[in-house]
């Protein structure tokens, strides 16, 4: 009896130092200074600029996501609007994020004049990536990922990363809210046919 009393004390210490780990690995991830995101998309071209080096892939729940396309990318003048494609991508970057005004929202979209850096060894282009501000209406949250996914005023649903988990949760942006969100374009690494 004692023996199996020992050996049920040492499977809840392995469990809980293995929580520990866990929790541990978000709490470093969160305050991790590299906030890019690669992520990977499955898609179907549907519109491209070759000369702005920017596509618009569509996923298979229809949503339309437009991307800058790194300068690395081969052949990205062989692929036609009717491809399927994989993507490798970088996440956009939310710079900002808050409810929005009744002023900001008679302007639901606006390119703006600045740029960011570029996320690391990209080499999308001189003058660092595009920067948008949109009207959205938020549509999930992950508090953990600092992920937030957006329906955005030209009805395309889109997931950016906040640099700042703190706007999250109870008493700040929550499902549902009508928000003004400041943010990179995605950058597409890599690209091929399937």
């Amino acid at each position: 009896m004692e023996k199996k009393r020992r050996v049920l004390m040492y499977g809840i210490g392995v469990l809980l130092a293995a929580f520990v780990l866990i929790f541990m690995q978000g709490v470093s991830y969160a305050a991790d200074p590299d906030a890019w995101r690669s992520m990977t998309m499955l898609g179907t071209v549907v519109n491209k600029n070759v000369d702005a080096r920017e596509i618009t892939l569509s996923d298979s729940l229809n949503n339309r996501i437009t991307f800058g396309v790194d300068t690395r990318v081969k052949r990205f003048d062989q692929v036609a609007v009717g491809d399927k494609v994989v993507a490798d991508y970088y996440l956009s970057l939310s710079t900002d994020i808050r409810r929005a005004t009744k002023e900001e929202k008679k302007t639901p979209f606006v390119e703006l004049d600045k740029s960011d850096e570029l996320p690391p060894n990209c080499t999308l282009k001189a003058g660092g990536i595009k920067m948008y501000r949109a009207v959205v209406t938020v549509i999930g949250t992950d508090r953990f990922l600092q992920l937030i996914q957006v329906k955005g005023p030209k009805g395309g649903v889109y997931t950016v990363r906040t640099l700042n988990p703190n706007v999250l949760g109870k008493d700040k942006i929550t499902v549902g809210d009508t928000a003004i969100v400041t943010y990179t374009e995605p950058i597409i690494t890599s690209l091929k046919k399937r």
